[in-house]
């Protein structure tokens, strides 16, 4: 799923022509240099030309410090250019000027979203929609934030309002989709998934979180052709690739597996699930010593995964080392891993 950190770096350009279409009419001198500059600003914005544009904004307020939307424009601008303090500087002042313009408050709310503040941003959020503000964006942000505090209903909700207004927004049918997965309704994802591959074929998120959910609906031969497509376009991708070697395992490719968790290890040699996946792996093909190093690895980098103290206990046991099996297994228990208290039952 895209990381909410960087959403607000491609939020900008979206939002950043509202309003751009107003031009202005003859007045006083200073007047009518401020509105022309400030006009050549926006032809800037339509260009992607948003230094060029932040200098022709500079120069409108220079004549004219009293325009909101002079103010409001430079803002998103700054925001644009990766400057948030100063973007948000900006759009309080033009909130200062108008405090009912919606759009400001969403362009503050979007920032504070890059800068996680997401309490924060979810007021300023809701005060856009109170100020009659419309933009898919502001919804599917909205969305994200839900996510964020697991409130998966309400992201339904949000994402389902993105889409009735943009049809083919391929981002916001991807997070209702992990909405859906997380309320189980693992159909609705699987088509929200499709959906926005439809839209946006190149979208490899999509196609490993598809995978996901076919490997929890037990589907593990689709999961592995999606966790491929996947790889396919983000061959680097650490992630895709152990989850990929989950499903092969399922599927008795043990080898095939193993090659997985390795270079899935090769990406991020500290990664722990694709440690603990790749001794479960070796286990099963007899290296119980292979199994034993790599549990141990685990643990070593993360000393409360519970589950591969479990699992290294259960391979001392085959190994002949009762000891420090139960050592494990009590380690385990201590760590909430409720099936521990069958194996310790084993020890003295």
């Amino acid at each position: 799923m895209k990381k909410i950190a960087d959403i607000w770096k491609t939020i900008c350009f979206m939002f950043i022509l509202l309003n751009c279409g107003q031009l202005y009419g003859q007045e006083n001198i200073n007047e009518r240099l401020s509105k022309s500059a400030y006009n050549k600003g926006i032809e800037q914005i339509r260009k992607q030309n948003f230094t060029e544009a932040e200098a022709c904004f500079n120069k409108s307020i220079s004549l004219d410090n009293k325009n909101y939307l002079t103010y409001l424009q430079r803002g998103k601008v700054k925001a644009k250019l990766n400057n948030p303090a100063d973007a948000l500087s900006d759009l309080y002042k033009a909130l200062s000027l108008k405090n009912d313009l919606g759009e400001a408050f969403f362009a503050i709310g979007a920032i504070q979203v890059g800068l996680k503040k997401y309490n924060e941003a979810y007021v300023n959020f809701s005060k856009s929609i109170q100020y009659g503000f419309k933009d898919p964006m502001l919804y599917y942000l909205k969305g994200v934030i839900d996510l964020h505090k697991k409130d998966y209903s309400t992201a339904l909700v949000d994402f389902s309002l993105a889409i009735e207004q943009q049809d083919d927004f391929a981002y916001a049918y991807h997070d209702r989709a992990a909405a859906k997965f997380k309320l189980n309704d693992l159909q609705g994802a699987m088509r929200d998934y499709l959906e926005a591959i439809n839209y946006n074929p190149q979208m490899a998120s999509a196609y490993s979180n598809l995978g996901s959910v076919k490997t929890k609906s037990g589907d593990f031969k689709g999961a592995v052709e999606d966790y491929t497509k996947a790889i396919k376009m983000q061959p680097n991708n650490y992630i895709s690739l152990n989850n990929r070697g989950y499903v092969k395992y399922q599927l008795g490719d043990f080898q095939g597996a193993i090659d997985d968790f390795n270079q899935s290890l090769t990406l991020k040699k500290d990664y722990t699930y694709a440690l603990n996946n790749l001794a479960i792996a070796k286990n099963k093909i007899n290296d119980p010593q292979a199994a034993y190093e790599a549990f141990s690895k685990a643990v070593q980098i993360d000393n409360d995964f519970g589950t591969a103290y479990l699992n290294r206990g259960c391979v001392s046991e085959l190994m002949g080392n009762i000891d420090s099996a139960c050592q494990d297994w009590h380690k385990a228990q201590d760590l909430g891993i409720k099936e521990a208290s069958a194996y310790i039952k084993e020890c003295k």
